[in-house]
C-alpha cells in the first residue's frame, strides 16, 4: 500500500509528458508507436512508403505497408479452411478497400496499390488455397454487382498482367452467381451476357455455359423460343458484327461438343437474316457456304437451308420472284460460272438438293443463251 502514491506521481507525470509532447514543433522527433496503435508510416523494406489514393476521398487517409497486410492473412492460418471466408474475415480487410459510394462513382481497383498488395498477400497464404474465389467473395460481400464488375473492368490501357487478374476475379464471381440458389435476376443476366469472351469458340466457355444455365434457369412461357433468344443474344453481344459471330459458330459447329447448339442458333438465324437488315448474299456468308464439300457447295449441310430462305422471298411487284434466279446470281458471284457449273454435274444424294441443283442447272442454261444472243446481235 505504500507504493501506491509513487504510482500516482509517476501516472501524473507521465500525462504530463504527453500533453507536453504534444505541444512539440514539427522538427522534435516523434515518439515510436505502440505496437497497438497504427503507426503514421509503414515503411517497405526498401524504405519506401506504400500509399492509398486519398485526394478524392474513395480511400482511407493513411498509408498500409504491404507488411501489414501480410500479418493480417497469416494470423489467419490457424483457422480451417473453410472458415476463411466467414463474414468476421472480411470485416478485418474492409478498411483497406474503398467504401461504397452512392454516387455510382468508379474506383478502379486494378491500379490501387493497396488492392494490388492486397491481393498479393491472399495469394502468399498457404492457408488460402483459392485466392481468387476470396477476393472475389470479399468484393462481392461489400460491392454491388454493377460495382464490382466496373472496377474490374479490363481494358486496353490496363497491363496484361492486370487484366488477367480481372478475367480471374470475373470468373469467380460468375460461379458465385451459378451457386446461389433459385432463377437469377434480370441484371445477374445481362452482366454474365457482358462479361462472354468472344473468342473462337464462346459456346464452349464456362461463362457461355453458366449464361445458358441462367437462362434455362430464369425460365419462359416459350421453351420453343429459347434458341431464338440465344441467337438475338448474341447478336447483340456481338455488336451486330456478322463476320465475327459467322466465324465463331463456325468454329463451334467444327466441334462435336458445341456443333449442335452452334447448328441450331444457325438456323435461328437464317429464320431472322431479314429482319436484321441481312440480304441472301450476307447470308451465303454467314453460313460458310463459300466452304465446298467433296468439291461441290450441295454438299454443304446449311446450303438446303440457305436455298429454302432464298426460295421465299417476298413477291416483288404482285408476282412470286423467280425461285433459283436470285440463287444463280448469288452463286455465280461467289464461285464464277465455271466452277459453279462443275459443282453442279455432282449428283446430290437427296432429293431436295436434287431438285435445287437441277433448278440452277435449268437457270444456268437460260442465262447462256441469253449471253450468247446479247454477243451476236451486240457483235462482240
Amino acid at each position: 500500500m505504500r507504493t501506491y502514491p509513487l504510482l500516482l506521481v509517476a501516472a501524473t507525470t507521465l500525462s504530463a509528458y504527453a500533453d507536453t509532447s504534444s505541444t512539440r514543433s514539427s522538427s522534435t522527433l516523434e515518439r515510436p508507436a505502440l505496437s497497438h496503435q497504427h503507426a503514421p508510416h509503414r515503411i517497405l523494406r526498401d524504405g519506401s512508403a506504400l500509399d492509398i489514393l486519398k485526394t478524392s476521398g474513395n480511400f482511407i487517409s493513411e498509408k498500409v505497408s504491404e507488411g501489414t497486410l501480410t500479418k493480417l492473412t497469416d494470423g489467419l492460418s490457424a483457422k480451417p479452411a473453410e472458415a476463411l471466408l466467414s463474414p468476421s474475415i472480411f470485416e478485418k480487410y474492409k478498411k483497406f478497400l474503398p467504401p461504397k459510394k452512392s454516387d455510382g462513382a468508379v474506383v478502379d481497383l486494378l491500379n490501387n496499390k493497396i488492392f494490388i498488395s492486397f491481393v498479393n498477400s491472399v495469394r502468399k497464404n498457404e492457408k488460402i488455397t483459392k485466392p481468387e474465389k476470396f477476393i472475389a467473395k470479399f468484393l462481392a460481400e461489400r460491392y454491388s454487382d454493377d460495382a464490382f464488375l466496373a472496377m474490374l473492368k479490363t481494358t486496353p490501357e490496363h497491363s496484361a498482367k492486370q487484366n488477367e487478374l480481372a478475367t480471374r476475379l470475373q470468373d469467380e464471381w460468375i460461379q458465385l452467381t451459378v451457386e446461389k440458389a433459385g432463377p437469377p435476376t434480370d441484371d445477374a443476366i445481362k452482366n454474365v451476357l457482358k462479361l462472354l469472351i468472344l473468342d473462337n469458340n464462346l459456346l464452349s466457355s464456362t461463362r457461355f455455359k453458366a449464361y445458358v444455365e441462367f437462362l434455362e434457369r430464369k425460365g419462359t412461357s416459350r421453351p420453343d423460343l429459347f434458341d431464338h433468344r440465344l441467337m438475338i443474344k448474341l447478336v447483340f453481344r456481338y455488336n451486330r458484327d456478322y463476320a465475327a459471330l459467322s466465324e465463331m459458330l463456325q468454329k463451334s459447329t467444327e466441334v462435336e461438343a458445341t456443333r449442335d447448339l452452334a447448328t441450331r442458333i444457325r438456323k435461328e438465324f437464317v429464320e431472322l437474316y431479314r429482319t436484321l437488315g441481312l440480304t441472301p448474299s450476307d447470308l451465303f456468308d454467314f453460313l460458310y457456304l463459300s466452304k465446298d464439300i467433296d468439291g461441290t457447295v450441295l454438299n454443304n449441310p446449311f446450303f438446303n437451308l440457305w436455298a429454302k430462305s432464298v426460295r421465299k422471298q417476298p413477291e416483288v411487284n404482285g408476282k412470286p420472284t423467280e425461285q433459283y434466279a436470285e440463287m444463280a446470281k448469288i452463286l455465280v458471284e461467289k464461285f464464277g460460272k465455271k466452277t459453279l457449273k462443275q459443282m453442279l454435274k455432282v449428283n446430290p444424294k437427296d432429293n431436295e438438293t436434287k431438285e435445287i441443283a437441277e433448278g440452277l442447272r435449268s437457270e444456268l442454261g437460260m442465262l447462256s443463251t441469253f449471253e450468247k444472243l446479247y454477243k451476236r446481235i451486240s457483235g462482240s
